[in-house]
């Protein structure tokens, strides 16, 4: 997997916030079952693109800034579940991220369920926020409207 941008607009009750991160002049990725990342938080967002039934694991690496020890993380597609929210059933794939080697063992794995229709939208995430230790949330979509984000998109390139 190649990442060439992340689109992200995140709506909160007092505002709306839209950023695009670009990445320019990386080296070309060899491995075919391997990406680089940037910041994690966009973790959530890359992994729409993930090859779901294609792979059975992707290594998540980051882009590094001069640090003496780096951490890996693996994502591994589980299954396909039905996820009951209110209304609606939906049926996902189940993505289980977790870092590599011992310290992997020790920690909790974030879980992740996007739709199996495509644009496989995030529906759930549960698992401890980003950062190791910090305490365990559930998140779950209250509305997915691929139309409108469409609409969005062509309304930034007119």
């Amino acid at each position: 997997m190649t990442i060439r941008s992340v689109y992200m607009h995140k709506k909160f009750h007092d505002a709306d916030i839209i950023s695009t991160l670009t990445i320019v002049n990386e080296r070309e990725n060899v491995k075919e079952d391997a990406t680089k990342i940037p910041p994690i938080i966009v973790l959530r967002y890359l992994l729409r693109g993930y090859p779901f039934g294609k792979k059975k694991k992707v290594t998540i690496g980051y882009y590094q800034d001069n640090r003496i020890r780096s951490y890996h993380m693996s994502v591994k597609q589980k299954r396909t579940e039905s996820v009951r929210l209110k209304d609606r059933v939906i049926n996902c794939f189940r993505l289980e991220c977790s870092l590599e080697g011992m310290v992997g063992k020790f920690l909790p794995k974030q879980k992740y369920w996007y739709s199996v229709a495509p644009p496989h939208y995030l529906v759930r995430f549960k698992g401890p926020g980003w950062i190791p230790g910090s305490p365990s949330r559930t998140i779950e979509i209250a509305d997915y409207n691929a139309a409108s984000r469409r609409e969005q998109l062509q309304g930034n390139f007119d």
